[in-house]
């Protein structure tokens, strides 16, 4: 399927390179009424054991298609892929539908909510998230908004504790944070002192860099329709310069999602 772009979007997250996200138009649709979708900045190759144990975000032998599609020369344009790597934005919601800018937040969305999925987060339980990112701010808001209340801010006895961080030091912290089963769940870099967490119960880790599996765009697309949760705070509008200017680390780790003006 052939896509005009519209729009960028990642986490800022220091040194991982970006993985861009993208908001595009499906080429030949209606110019009255354009069809729009999200299109995955990672598509993992569904095939190698972290992809057989659910971590696609992990993945060494994925494909970044929107970076790929990033030239140093000339502002991107079209890119030409599957519609079963797509996501349809119009959905649901006719009256208010989404805007671009919050729409390409889905990356981000999704990267929490798949979080929240492996650590077994449900009614009932607590859920703690450590880290001063966005993803963590974000993750607290999904979570007391899905949990009616229930995320908290006590570092003891939490049911679910995740980590926004590739600080090595915060692993302890969690550990003593943790109820009787609980769990961990670590978003980053896979972290040097992990071997000190086995055998630990109930610790469960999602590697990845803010990596997502892209299965969980449309719940997150679906939960922004809901208005579940405000990214507006989170969004940092910037206009197009050149790819160098994407795909190179920025030095504010985890500050805001980038969203680009094509």
């Amino acid at each position: 399927m052939l896509l005009r772009l519209t729009h960028l979007a990642f986490v800022s997250r220091g040194p991982a390179q970006p993985r861009p996200d993208a908001i595009a138009i499906v080429e030949g649709s209606s110019p009255a009424a354009p069809e729009r979708v999200f299109v995955p900045g990672w598509l993992p190759c569904g095939e190698c054991t972290l992809c057989r144990r659910g971590l696609a975000g992990a993945c060494a032998r994925g494909v970044t298609p929107v970076a790929t599609a990033l030239t140093s020369d000339a502002r991107p344009g079209t890119l030409d892929l599957p519609d079963r790597f797509l996501c349809p934005i119009d959905q649901g919601n006719p009256d208010a539908p989404l805007s671009d800018a919050v729409a390409a937040a889905a990356g981000a969305v999704a990267t929490v909510i798949e979080a929240h999925a492996r650590s077994g987060l449900g009614p009932g339980d607590t859920a703690h998230w450590t880290g001063a990112g966005v993803l963590a701010q974000i993750g607290t808001r999904v979570a007391t908004a899905r949990l009616g209340g229930r995320a908290t801010e006590s570092d003891r006895g939490v049911h679910r504790v995740f980590i926004d961080s590739d600080d090595d030091s915060l692993a302890s912290q969690a550990l003593a944070a943790v109820g009787p089963g609980g769990t961990v769940t670590y978003l980053g870099a896979r972290p040097a002192g992990l071997a000190a967490w086995s055998g630990v119960p109930g610790v469960r880790v999602l590697l990845g860099c803010g990596g997502y599996d892209p299965d969980f765009i449309p719940e997150a697309l679906a939960t922004l329709r809901r208005r579940e949760i405000d990214v507006a705070p989170f969004l940092d509008h910037r206009a197009w310069q050149t790819s160098d200017s994407i795909l190179t680390p920025s030095p504010y780790p985890g500050d805001a999602i980038v969203v680009i003006t094509l």
